[in-house]
């Protein structure tokens, strides 16, 4: 396939997938956005990605790290435009879940941990939420509203204030794709990743420290540090996925790297599909725990008043999410403290065990034995 076929498929696969994908969304076919987004987007992704990176290797082959990190800054500059875009689309297009009422002027059932209300002659699954989830404390309809939790340091951690967050996300992701690959052709490309790896599983140690400071002790300075933090990690995460293009060329050669880039990705697709459900997975243990620690606080008869079922359907609740931890905290005592800032703690723990291993794993990286090395990429035929 030339480099045209290429284009013209990888927009074809691209662009079809994310209709593909709306048309699923549309319908209620989970399946189609799978199909859609999924394998079309993510076929037509790799043939863009790939493609242009393996022929700007070729054509600066003594910046190859610049290159290949200019060509990938894009990757980490989308969001720097779709962030305000998915906002003016909340905007317009987000309806407000419908307001009942007060919880003592609604008639409320609970089965199985999940909560119902007669609404226009039907009995229809409800909400019930606080001042600080929903705005407006009270029964709602249905589960999507937006949340408004904003317990620690109100007058700055804003939703604006969220929404630079992610944009800043971008930009820091953009910048860190052109930084490290461009540093990476000065200081060698194994010598980069044991950056990545070293300050990485040190940053992800630290956010739990910080989180445990913000929760104590409410200043701006943890906020900071914490805002710095996770910049420097996304300026890695752009670095590594900008440098590992050069990485492969002085590892295997020039000649397929595009094939063996490609190969590599895989691992990047398994991991998207492994990762979340692991880190999930530990975020739920930590929430569980962290619900059943408060239930052991809390008062039975409060318990029962707030959620119109007994302390036994603890499990049965938290499952249905009619049981979370900021209504736990509005029957908690005085004094007890908050553990949403710990939720994640498992999860950081995890995260810089794994960047632990990656560095001894560079470690032993080694260039490939002259033996397999091609003496002519273009042997004479017989």
């Amino acid at each position: 396939m030339n480099n045209g076929s290429s284009r013209t498929a990888a927009a074809c696969l691209w662009g079809g997938g994310f209709i593909v994908g709306s048309l699923g969304i549309h319908f209620h076919q989970l399946w189609l956005v799978y199909l859609g987004y999924g394998i079309l987007g993510g076929c037509g992704l790799g043939l863009g990605y790939v493609s242009p990176v393996s022929t700007l290797i070729r054509w600066f082959p003594d910046r190859r790290g610049m290159a290949t990190g200019m060509a990938i800054m894009g990757f980490g500059g989308g969001a720097m435009i779709g962030t305000p875009l998915k906002e003016f689309l909340l905007r317009t297009f987000w309806e407000s879940p419908q307001y009942l009422g007060t919880v003592e002027s609604v008639s409320l059932i609970t089965e199985r941990g999940r909560r119902f209300a007669e609404v226009s002659g039907q009995t229809v699954e409800v909400v019930v939420a606080g001042a600080m989830e929903a705005g407006r404390e009270g029964v709602y309809v249905g589960r999507n509203r937006r949340h408004r939790r904003v317990e620690y340091l109100p007058d700055i951690a804003t939703p604006a204030f969220a929404a630079t967050y992610v944009f800043m996300i971008s930009v820091f992701n953009l910048c860190g794709r052109f930084f490290w690959a461009s540093i990476s052709d000065y200081i060698g490309r194994r010598n980069t990743y044991y950056c990545f790896f070293a300050l990485g599983s040190a940053l992800y140690l630290s956010i739990p420290l910080v989180a445990m400071l913000v929760s104590a002790n409410p200043m701006v300075v943890w906020l900071i540090m914490f805002y710095a933090i996770t910049m420097v990690v996304f300026t890695m995460y752009g670095g590594g996925f900008a440098t590992i293009p050069a990485y492969l060329s002085d590892v295997f050669g020039n000649l397929h790297v595009g094939a063996i880039h490609g190969r590599l990705l895989t691992a990047w697709s398994v991991a998207g599909i492994a990762g979340p459900f692991i880190l999930t997975y530990l975020r739920d243990l930590s929430l569980k725990r962290s619900i059943s620690q408060l239930a052991e606080k809390v008062d039975q008869a409060d318990f029962e008043g707030k959620f119109g079922a007994p302390l036994a359907s603890l499990d049965e609740l938290v499952a249905a999410k009619t049981v979370t931890i900021s209504k736990m905290m509005d029957i908690a005592p005085v004094g007890v403290a908050d553990p949403t800032p710990n939720l994640y703690n498992i999860t950081m723990f995890v995260m810089a065990g794994l960047l632990a291993a990656a560095f001894f794993a560079n470690f032993m990286i080694r260039p490939v034995a002259a033996r397999h090395h091609l003496k002519s990429s273009h042997p004479d035929p017989d």
